[in-house]
């Protein structure tokens, strides 16, 4: 299965991307599952609605991994269990979008928001520590996210953000996926 990852800083937006980018795809007919990282303070009812809030907006399957843990709907999953194996065990998808997951080696976006002051400040340092981060999503490019020399892209055009993830991934799909409904992809 392919794979993706969304990474930031709390609060700068991966859950909200998230669940844009599984309603965007599954309004194109991709099918999408997500791992998603719990807080060690997320309790059962937290890790229950964020489920649901991805299942209502079209995820096929939503696990949770807690420091130590594994949780799924489906399925308990071990912590001995590595990304690589969960992906196997997990049902077949176009796409698995995984959310704050820094250290993993699938390709992924890192998430900047221009309010929160750390982030601006800290992103250089965090781009560079994360494996294979492909490139930025924030509300506008900054001389310091464009200094990354990455490809910026705007937080807001879930449209664009969707295409770069499945160029990188190589997703199989028709250009017109990404066409506005009533219009042909050129």
């Amino acid at each position: 299965m392919k794979a993706f990852g969304l990474v930031g800083w709390s609060g700068s937006g991966c859950t909200d991307l998230l669940i844009r980018l599984i309603r965007y795809y599954r309004l194109r007919n991709l099918l999408v599952s997500t791992v998603k990282l719990a807080s060690v303070r997320d309790d059962e009812g937290v890790i229950s609605m964020e489920s649901r809030r991805l299942r209502g907006a079209g995820c096929e399957q939503a696990v949770f991994l807690r420091p130590g843990e594994w949780h799924s709907a489906d399925e308990d999953f071990s912590h001995t269990d590595a990304l690589a194996a969960l992906l196997r065990k997990m049902t077949p998808v176009d796409l698995v979008l995984i959310e704050g997951l820094k250290e993993i080696t699938q390709p992924k976006l890192l998430l900047v928001h221009p309010k929160l002051h750390h982030q601006l400040e800290n992103t250089q340092l965090l781009a560079t520590a994360c494996p294979n981060v492909v490139g930025l999503v924030a509300e506008e490019p900054t001389a310091g996210l464009n200094a990354l020399d990455l490809p910026v892209l705007k937080a807001a055009d879930t449209g664009k953000i969707a295409a770069f993830i499945c160029r990188t991934c190589l997703v199989p799909v028709k250009a017109e996926v990404f066409a506005l409904p009533g219009q042909h992809a050129r």
